[in-house]
């Protein structure tokens, strides 16, 4: 559902310090009948930008990323037949060695609703140098088969096994199977903040719970309660790159979620640390057909 985009700043760390570490980070309660369908039958997704506040939870090695702090960005607008999302990331790591290093990423795609096509475009800096930039498009076939095509000086082409599903279809397939009382699920997503291709995801919707939330209608906050209304369900979510066998996940994300889509907070688990981003600000844009 990575619809927060695959953000591999372990990839950096390693090239940069020659450090082994693990991958990071693309990815909701009201009763179903206060659901709002899409288009496509499935749940609508809330149109909003929220700022979330990045930190280091957890380091399980002497050596590797000591210490992280910085924020992420993220929009998601209901374009009518499609969603853009948004995702800008700007993180500083520390290490064990002393050095710090400040990664900025930027992420935007477009998907449509149908699940058939998106297009996207990455940029990543390292210490204010740009390290990586791509660009790139996906057809999606009625069976879930299809093509993703990056290009980045040449240009490399990815088939996908049938059944893959773009983010924010992956998200909104999440919504509508919370609607029970726990769901257990796998699929296949590509997104375009995957650098390598789609991945391979398994994972469990539990019982949706309290999200403590003020429930208060009126006043200049009534469109920010609105958004964070209702319970959440809580989901987990493991990511094994497509074609490999490997018993242990590349990385698995723990997430709040509510039935609009919002996410309250995100950890992120790469073996050798782990990252939370907690939902710091949240604001509603203008989405949807007119």
């Amino acid at each position: 559902m990575n619809v927060f985009t695959h953000y591999r700043f372990a990839r950096i760390t390693r090239r940069s310090f020659g450090v082994g570490l693990c991958a990071l980070f693309p990815i909701f309660g009201a009763v179903a009948s206060q659901l709002s369908p899409d288009v496509d039958g499935l749940p609508r997704l809330a149109s909003y930008t929220g700022t979330y506040e990045i930190s280091l939870v957890r380091a399980s090695q002497l050596e590797g990323v000591r210490a992280a702090t910085g924020k992420m960005v993220y929009t998601l607008v209901d374009r009518c037949e499609g969603y853009t999302i948004e995702t800008d990331v700007d993180v500083n790591l520390t290490f064990s060695n002393g050095l710090t290093n400040r990664v900025l990423k930027r992420y935007a795609g477009w998907e449509a609703k149908d699940g058939r096509r998106s297009t996207f475009r990455m940029q990543v800096y390292e210490n204010g140098e740009l390290e990586d930039s791509y660009t790139g498009k996906v057809d999606i076939a009625a069976d879930g088969s299809g093509r993703a095509l990056y290009a980045s000086g040449e240009t490399t082409t990815i088939d996908l096994p049938p059944g893959t599903v773009l983010s924010s279809q992956q998200l909104r397939s999440l919504i509508q199977a919370g609607q029970g009382a726990t769901a257990l699920f796998s699929q296949t997503v590509m997104d375009g903040a995957f650098e390598d291709g789609p991945y391979r995801t398994t994972g469990y919707i539990a019982p949706a719970r309290d999200a403590g939330q003020s429930n208060e209608k009126n006043g200049p906050d009534s469109d920010v309660a609105d958004l964070m209304d209702g319970a959440a369900w809580p989901v987990t979510m493991a990511y094994f790159p497509v074609g490999e066998t490997a018993e242990v996940p590349e990385y698995e994300l723990s997430f709040q979620l509510l039935p609009n889509g919002v996410i309250r907070s995100l950890t992120q688990d790469y073996g050798a640390y782990t990252l939370s981003m907690q939902l710091k600000s949240i604001s509603p844009r203008a989405g949807g057909c007119s």
